[in-house]
């Protein structure tokens, strides 16, 4: 089954890291997008520890991912989200 794997302009090079932001195959078109977190271009985590934006920047590396690959939110049937949560406690 042929695919593509390609990291779209306007994410972080996934290059050695062991993955691609998108991979695509036929027949028809399956997108697979996987690492869209709170990251800017830059790999650096988008306005430091704001959690309000950080959905906000998660959810538009999705669509810069999904647009590269000739998709959009509404042509996507589930989506998949992790929350990931760190508590600290005073002793």
């Amino acid at each position: 089954m042929p695919h593509d794997h390609f990291d779209p302009p306007g994410l972080f090079s996934t290059q050695g890291l062991g993955f691609t932001h998108v991979v695509t195959s036929a027949p028809g078109t399956t997108i697979h997008s996987s690492g869209q977190r709170a990251s800017n271009a830059e790999r650096k985590l988008a306005r430091g520890n704001d959690v309000a934006f950080q959905p906000e920047q998660a959810f538009g590396n999705l669509r810069i991912a999904l647009e590269a690959a000739g998709a959009g939110a509404l042509t996507v049937p589930g989506f998949r989200i992790e929350v990931e949560a760190t508590v600290v406690v005073a002793a």
